[in-house]
């Protein structure tokens, strides 16, 4: 009689690693938190930045001309079409074409001694609204007018499209 025992090799033992399964399941989670769209966007956060008060300040320039001057001072930076710094405004007035930068300066100066007049001491906050095409360089030489003069604060605005 035959025996029922069969005589196969015994049966390897089966290495079940983990990490495979691992990096397929940390595949599939990547893809789900890349390609689940954000509830609230960055650009749609709705946040109102505090501006300063608005006031008038009158100002006595050297040149004996009473100007208003509106709290915050927008200082507008015109450039050429090689973004040489054209033109120069300090809230809407033409800095004279000589020396523009000096002439910046002694106005923003001016400015500043208004706003402290009175023991009102009001900080000297600057908005720059720059043409796109300006040279960095002359920009910085704004900014560190801005920075010698006192400005407490500065700002950038864009100018609209049609204007630079």
């Amino acid at each position: 009689m035959r025996s029922s025992v069969s005589r196969h090799a015994p049966a390897e033992k089966v290495d079940a690693t983990p990490t495979p399964m691992l990096d397929i399941i940390f595949n599939v989670l990547f893809f789900f938190l890349v390609t689940i769209p954000d509830s609230n966007p960055e650009t749609s956060i709705d946040i109102e930045l505090a501006l300063p008060a608005p006031g008038t300040v009158r100002v006595l320039p050297p040149d004996e001309d009473l100007i208003e001057v509106v709290h915050p001072i927008m200082v507008r930076l015109d450039a050429g079409v090689r973004g040489e710094l054209l033109g120069i405004q300090v809230d809407g007035r033409k800095v004279p074409e000589n020396r523009r930068l000096s002439q910046l300066e002694q106005r923003l100066r001016l400015i500043g001694r208004a706003l402290s007049v009175d023991g009102d001491d009001l900080s000297l906050d600057v908005v720059i609204a720059a043409s796109s095409k300006l040279k960095y360089g002359d920009l910085m030489r704004v900014i560190s007018i801005c920075r010698r003069v006192g400005a407490t604060s500065l700002a950038f605005a864009e100018m609209p499209a049609a204007i630079h």
